[in-house]
């Protein structure tokens, strides 16, 4: 073990979609940012020590619904992408992070449900 550590991230989705039958589709976003700073150890000597990032993301997402399956889509571009820290170099920001185009695939299915439950029973009803 190293003992390096790093920060808490905090992961973000946004959606606004529509369904028509069996489609899915709309705009999509996400938003992935550290909000705690990573810790180095002696192992690296203090020197592996990137602070925080955030990246901002939007996009649009298409889905299928197979009854049994669905399947969906998500194409996004990283809008903004920030990092700060680095390694240890005086006057130097040697932090970096990737910026670019990414695509999601979720396909989702379910493995066991309960049995439905049967229909209630109806009452007869009389009237004079």
């Amino acid at each position: 073990m190293t003992g390096y550590t790093s920060g808490n991230v905090l992961h973000a989705e946004f959606t606004a979609t529509k369904t028509i039958g069996n489609w899915t589709f709309g705009p999509v976003g996400y938003y992935v940012g550290q909000v705690s700073d990573d810790k180095s150890s002696a192992f690296y000597g203090g020197a592996v020590n990137l602070k925080r990032y955030d990246i901002w993301a939007a996009g649009a997402l298409v889905g299928y619904n197979f009854g049994s399956a669905a399947l969906s889509v998500w194409a996004t571009h990283e809008l903004s992408a920030n990092v700060s820290g680095g390694t240890a170099v005086p006057g130097i920001d040697s932090a970096a992070v990737s910026r670019g185009f990414t695509v999601f695939a979720n396909l989702s299915y379910r493995l066991w449900a309960p049995d439905a439950s049967a229909p209630a029973p109806t009452r007869t009803s009389f009237r004079k």
